[in-house]
């Protein structure tokens, strides 16, 4: 069972993180996004982030200030309808700005109140 459970976790990093498109997952906390609790490399790759160091950020953290009002509509919307997409621009660590097109999904898992949120980048 355990040799099971082990394996099928494999299976599912290996998808994840071979996703060409940026996957980011964050708690929601007292109606605002928490910090991420699970990005893949494409995420890691594009924003040039240690995963250490983009596990202490959120979305809102790594969203160009031109556009918070964007991003902050768009959790208002997640929060009221559990889903919300909006074109936005994320800014890498070094600084590069990446327009993508975010979706964002709502769901439950052990009791907590997450977000799934898949960014495809735009041209800049």
């Amino acid at each position: 069972m355990e040799e099971t459970l082990v394996e099928s976790e494999k299976r599912y990093r290996k998808i994840f993180d071979n996703v060409s498109d940026a996957i980011m997952v964050n708690e929601i906390v007292g109606g605002t996004l928490g910090s991420f609790t699970a990005v893949n490399e494409a995420a890691l790759h594009k924003l040039e982030y240690e995963r250490d160091e983009m596990l202490k950020l959120s979305l809102m953290d790594i969203c160009d200030e031109n556009c918070a009002d964007d991003c902050a509509a768009m959790l208002r919307r997640l929060l009221e309808e559990g889903t919300a997409a909006c074109e936005m621009i994320l800014v890498g660590k070094g600084g590069r700005r990446h327009l993508v097109n975010a979706n964002a999904h709502q769901f439950l898992l052990d009791g907590k109140v997450l977000t799934l949120t898949i960014c495809h980048d735009c041209a800049l």
